[in-house]
């Protein structure tokens, strides 16, 4: 599946690109059926919300689970990724993120690449982020909120967003940005679009979400009774590789295979 000239003068302007329905509810209802059992597991590889049992994150799906690793050379997701960089890119990450019904666990504002720079020493803000819904979402179960244009710092180049360390918020700590910039971000978006300074990502299940390693993102907590999951995979040029190896390989993967 290739992107149309649309799909990219969106991405491009915006930072983030919305596919309503990529998937089949067949297809993400396979993968909902693989899923429960990886959070069943007891292993470092899931990772628990701050104040419950739940599980919050499960990484390396693709490793731990054929049906995931079938799923990221899907070519609906590799043909678009490959599309944008146009040279061998590798898989950074994989992982689900939960959010159990009637929680406060929320994600920062951030950006990847704050934490992909300083934590693996990725040199550059290439990386892309692919992430497919696999519930209904919409705007009460916590929906991944974005700015449009943070990606960009001024005409040209891409953004490099203070940040700072937060490892109190939540169970999983992050780089995040704080309220200045946010503002700051939001205010330069209205004056482009009042009517989309802050978008929500909602959909049905099946739908895909594409960005940039330097779009601002955040998500709030699931105040509905309804579940909230979606799969995510990043993607990473070869020749962009992490310098630091640290971090145990669930978090960012050494393979530098091609997708």
């Amino acid at each position: 599946m290739m992107l149309s000239d649309a799909d990219i003068q969106i991405l491009q302007r915006d930072g983030f690109l919305i596919m309503p329905d990529l998937f089949s509810v067949e297809e993400i209802e396979a993968l909902n059926d693989r899923l429960q059992i990886l959070k069943d597991e007891t292993c470092p590889e899931n990772i628990l919300e701050k104040n419950s049992n739940e599980v919050r994150m499960v990484m390396a799906v693709h490793q731990r689970d054929k049906l995931f690793e079938k799923f990221v050379h899907d070519p609906r997701i590799v043909e678009p990724l490959q599309q944008i960089r146009q040279e061998p890119i590798y898989i950074q990450q994989t992982k689900v993120n939960s959010k159990a019904p009637l929680t406060n666990d929320v994600w920062q504002w951030h950006y990847d690449f704050g934490n992909h720079h300083i934590k693996d020493g990725v040199p550059e803000p290439l990386a892309l982020s692919f992430h497919v819904f696999l519930d209904d979402i919409g705007p009460f179960n916590g929906p991944i909120h974005l700015i449009p244009g943070s990606h960009r710092s001024g005409t040209d180049g891409y953004a490099q967003h203070p940040v700072y360390y937060d490892d109190y918020t939540t169970s999983y700590a992050v780089w995040a940005v704080d309220d200045q910039v946010i503002s700051a971000q939001v205010k330069k978006a209205g004056q482009i679009n009042p009517d989309q300074q802050i978008v929500a990502a909602t959909g049905r299940k099946g739908t895909a979400l594409l960005f940039y390693d330097t779009t601002l993102h955040c998500s709030p907590a699931n105040v509905s009774p309804w579940k909230r999951t979606i799969f995510s995979l990043i993607a990473n040029p070869v020749r962009n590789a992490y310098t630091n190896t640290e971090r145990p390989d669930y978090l960012h993967h050494k393979d530098l295979t091609p997708l």
